[in-house]
């Protein structure tokens, strides 16, 4: 089961989240989410657990917890959208495929306001 945990102190490191999760049950593995940019940590956390009967007990352990002066938040993480549940509606599919005028690189399809030597052509 993986759980998320948020609120976390930027003094938390792994260690210190795994060593409070396996008081209450078997950890695979802890992952501190950092910005991709500072490479600070984010508050934010996933504690893996071998099965859900291990995590929902690391979640009531956890819950209320508070670790370096700040209160954590704990719940089960969200499943991931497979690719079935990310496609749109075919409303929405239509919606986001209307025309916006640029699909043929500024033909107007109507006649021509261009003129060559100095005649109008097209009127």
């Amino acid at each position: 089961m993986k759980i998320f945990v948020k609120n976390l102190s930027e003094k938390v490191k792994a260690d210190d989240l795994r060593k409070e999760a396996e008081k209450f049950g078997k950890v695979d593995s802890v992952a501190l989410v950092k910005d991709p940019k500072t490479d600070k940590p984010m508050g934010i956390a996933y504690i893996e657990t071998p099965s859900r009967e291990e995590g929902l007990a690391v979640i009531n352990g956890l819950k209320g917890l508070e670790l370096k002066e700040k209160k954590i938040s704990v719940k089960e993480a969200a499943q991931e959208k497979t690719q079935e549940s990310v496609k749109p509606k075919a409303s929405q599919a239509w919606q986001s495929s209307k025309f916006t005028g640029g699909s043929r690189k500024g033909f107007s399809g109507g006649k021509s306001n261009i003129r060559i030597g100095g005649a109008n052509r097209g009127r």
